[in-house]
């Protein structure tokens, strides 16, 4: 099982226990998310839950409509599963092709081969239409719902819609330091518009249509016109997109930003550290910066490897008290700084390096930390 459907049927898992069996959402996280180590993984687990708890009405609808005979009880799994494959495709965004494929192997995972095909027809039925909209007062329990519409009858609609619409991000302003309006101002500034901007004065920004991904081309894939930056004239391999089709900002555009804060308060060298699976974001990210600095603010880019750690020959797990997190802290805690520091210098930083517990702690001369020691 790949770590993407291991993510997606922990997801299912939990929203299966929660929607149908009553069980606590914070109860279901403790226990799925320690069974996977790669802490994206978790985040991308509760992003997925998040959202299909809040939308679960419009997906149940969906369902309703789509689904000739309905889902049974014990469909319930199942059910679960198209709320995740929903949730990806509808409020996280994520590529289409990443999402149905996950999703749909996570279906065989869960021992529901026979029906693989129902979930990649409406997933990609979703990913064609949109997913209907629901009413909102089946959100609202019957008790509360009957009280709103007795209170305020005139308002009741427009308080149900407002209801399912997402919560607004509230910022306050310190009035001693700054206006309101000023502080907008400099957040429009220094944001994602402004970076592109820069790029496009630079006549870096056109739009255009990509050529499809070398290899296996996604059975989904279509060529669609976006917001691309031509980082090939700044030494990358082919043009990025910083705009999808349908108006949102991609994962690069951000980091785009991040780097023009830098570069326009002055900096005159950048280091990034990027995890080894992230070598290939290296040419754009220096193609960024390249072009939003005419070239004079050099980026140097470090790629870490993962360090693994080892117990009694196990991969060990410190203690759950954080998780599945090990952070230094809790090495340090077990073996003291010494010991760390030592172990630490002994590989460069894009070299793999298996941290076994029992082994630096050996004192024998077999062992470099105790012989230096």
């Amino acid at each position: 099982m790949t770590d993407g459907t291991a993510s997606r049927l922990a997801a299912a898992r939990v929203l299966d226990a929660v929607l149908h069996r009553g069980r606590s959402l914070k109860g279901e996280f403790a226990k799925a998310l320690p069974t996977l180590e790669d802490p994206r993984d978790r985040a991308l687990v509760e992003a997925i839950c998040f959202a299909a708890l809040r939308e679960r009405t419009r997906y149940a609808a969906a369902l309703d409509a789509w689904v000739a005979k309905p889902l049974g009880g014990r469909d319930n799994p199942l059910r679960a599963l198209l709320y995740v494959g929903f949730a990806q495709l509808d409020a996280l965004g994520l590529p289409a092709h990443a999402a149905v494929d996950a999703t749909v192997e996570a279906v065989r995972a869960l021992g529901r081969t026979h029906q693989a095909g129902m979930v990649n027809a409406l997933l990609r039925r979703a990913q064609r239409e949109g997913l209907p909209k629901a009413d909102p007062s089946r959100n609202w329990p019957a008790w509360l719902l009957a009280e709103v519409r007795a209170d305020w009858p005139a308002q009741a609609d427009a308080i149900l819609d407002a209801s399912a619409a997402p919560a607004p991000l509230w910022l306050r302003v310190n009035r001693q330091a700054a206006t309101r309006d000023g502080y907008r101002e400099r957040l429009r500034e220094s944001g994602i518009e402004a970076a592109i901007d820069d790029l496009d004065k630079k006549g870096l920004i056109y739009r255009g249509t990509l050529e499809p991904p070398k290899g296996k081309v996604p059975e989904d894939w279509e060529p669609r016109e976006q917001t691309l930056f031509k980082s090939t004239e700044h030494g990358d391999d082919v043009d990025r997109p910083v705009k999808k089709s349908d108006g949102a900002w991609t994962y690069f555009a951000p980091d785009i930003a991040y780097h023009y804060d830098k570069v326009t308060r002055g900096f005159d060298q950048l280091i990034d550290v990027f995890g080894a699976d992230h070598g290939g974001y290296v040419k754009r990210m220096k193609a960024a910066v390249s072009a939003l600095s005419g070239g004079r603010v050099p980026l140097d880019i470090k790629l870490t490897q993962l360090v693994k750690l080892f117990k009694n020959g196990e991969p060990f797990k410190m203690s759950k008290r954080a998780g599945t997190f090990i952070t230094l802290r809790d090495v340090v805690d077990e073996v003291g700084a010494d010991v760390t520091r030592f172990v630490m210098l002994t590989r460069k930083n894009d070299a793999p390096l298996d941290f076994d517990f029992d082994k630096v702690m050996e004192q024998s001369r077999e062992n470099p930390v105790f012989y230096v020691q």
